[in-house]
This record gives structure tokens, sequence and C-alpha cells, in this order.
């Protein structure tokens, strides 16, 4: 996660599906920086269960995409 000097959004680093039944690639994306309540982790290793896998293939039909299914922290620095 890095911040450039002045800017006011930070870049995020994940991983996501691009379309339905896609393999899970590097996503990037920008967002505001944490504010006086909030604070930053960094997930060093995270998995993924059957339900993510639903929302992969929009076996449900409500997936949207860009899609991170990836949110189950295993590590958190």
């Amino acid at each position: 996660m890095a911040s450039k000097p002045g800017n006011t959004t930070m870049q995020i680093k994940a991983l996501a599906v691009k379309k339905t039944g896609g393999l899970l690639e590097e996503y990037k994306f920008d967002v505001e920086p944490p504010k006086l309540h909030e604070c930053l982790i960094k997930v060093l290793t995270c998995g993924i269960c059957y339900s993510d896998l639903h929302m992969i293939d929009n076996d449900w039909g409500q997936s949207k995409y860009p899609l991170q299914a990836t949110k189950l922290g295993m590590r958190i620095k």
C-alpha cells in the first residue's frame, strides 16, 4: 500500500476476478487515506471459501465485477 506525497488517495493492491468464472488476478484501486478512528493493516496471506467460489462463478446472479473474493485474512501484520 503506497501513497504518494501530497496525494489525497492511496493505492491498494488486491486480488480480483474481472469476469464470471475468471481467475484471480492482481487488482489495484485507489482509496482515501484512513481517518483518525481507522487503521491500516497489511494482509500477508489470505484464503477463500466456497461462497467466494459461488460469487466468482455468479451462481447466485448477484456478482459485480471486478470482484474481490479473498476476504479471509490469515496472517496480518
